[in-house]
């Protein structure tokens, strides 16, 4: 199954004290990607974070600033996350944050980025590049560049490669010291596709820039879904239970990503006989243990209870063996 672009959600950004939440892209569906792609100007010893139930999928801070990367498997009901900026300076010359999330389907759950190019960085430019082209891996992928700089600014769509380029965001700020983040996207028919070095064009000297060029890894299929497996639809009483061995607290009340259970079992317990309940496990988790006896069910062949996962990474591993 080929990558496709869904839709890009509105941007947010502010000064170094902001803690800006883009929004949720529309029109998503089960099994869609998440990217929420941040540039900030701090150059010195800053990190960004964000809200739980997101994976950071990249993150680097050089004199040019912080490129950062953030996904998530896309679950009705999302809201716009919050990122938080640390050891930045607010105010009017503060380190600026842009923030920006695009939506993407086909891609695989297990290991959206298939590769990372070489990061580019500069103190001092009106054009953010060349960033390092790269080579894609497999057939039906999509090559994203993306470009931050320590301006507001606006930058003209990529071309060649014998692509299509597509303009994913371009957005900006002028609060605190101003930043821009820019994303184009193109998606590669065949593997082995050649992208040459990138450079975006903009109007405004910027005294920091950073950028890279990032390949989302098309989903594999065997009949099924998009990623080879039934896609389930909750019913409208549904209750979805998430359990993480590296997150849970059992004294959470585990209905949502963010307030996950600790254990299996304090997991099960919340499951109702006769009803259609998820049972989630976060994606990269390890458990030590199996399920165990299982004594509930759902309401029908058509509204099952159902044992799944949650969030970006491999599946979660039940360590159940003795040895």
């Amino acid at each position: 199954m080929a990558v496709s672009f869904v839709a890009t959600g509105t941007s947010a950004g502010g000064s170094g004290g902001a803690t800006p939440r883009p929004g949720i892209p529309s029109g998503c569906a089960a099994g869609d990607v998440l990217l929420c792609t941040v540039y900030t100007r701090e150059a010195t010893d800053g990190s960004v974070t964000i809200s739980a139930g997101w994976n950071q999928l990249y993150q680097n801070r050089t004199t040019g600033g912080i490129l950062a990367i953030f996904g998530r498997r896309w679950e009705s009901g999302d809201t716009a996350p919050t990122l938080t900026p640390v050891n930045h300076t607010s105010g009017a010359g503060g380190d600026s944050i842009i923030s920006v999330i695009s939506a993407w389907r086909g891609v695989d759950l297990a290991d959206p980025i298939a590769q990372l190019g070489t990061a580019y960085s500069s103190t001092s430019t009106q054009n953010i590049g060349a960033i390092t082209g790269i080579t894609t891996g497999a057939a039906g992928a999509a090559v994203l560049v993306i470009g931050g700089k320590g301006a507001a600014d606006s930058y003209s769509v990529l071309s060649g490669d014998s692509l299509t380029w597509v303009e994913t965001a371009d957005a900006n700020t002028t609060t605190g010291a101003d930043a821009s983040i820019v994303v184009n996207h193109a998606l590669t028919p065949s593997a082995a596709q050649a992208i040459a070095n990138k450079t975006y064009s903009g109007t405004t000297l910027g005294s920091l820039a950073r950028g890279i060029m990032v390949e989302l890894k098309p989903a594999s299929t065997d009949g099924g879904s998009l990623t080879g497996w039934t896609t389930f639809t909750a019913s409208n009483d549904t209750r979805k239970v998430y359990v993480s061995s590296t997150l849970g607290n059992d004294s959470n009340d585990g209905l949502s990503e963010t307030t996950p259970k600790l254990t299996i079992a304090a997991g099960v317990a919340l499951m109702r006989d006769g009803y259609p309940d998820w049972l989630l496990f976060r994606c990269g988790d390890t458990f030590s243990s199996g399920i165990g006896q299982w004594l509930v069910s759902g309401r029908s062949a058509t509204e099952r209870m159902l044992i799944s996962s949650y969030g970006l990474g491999a599946r979660p591993k039940f360590n159940t063996g003795t040895s």
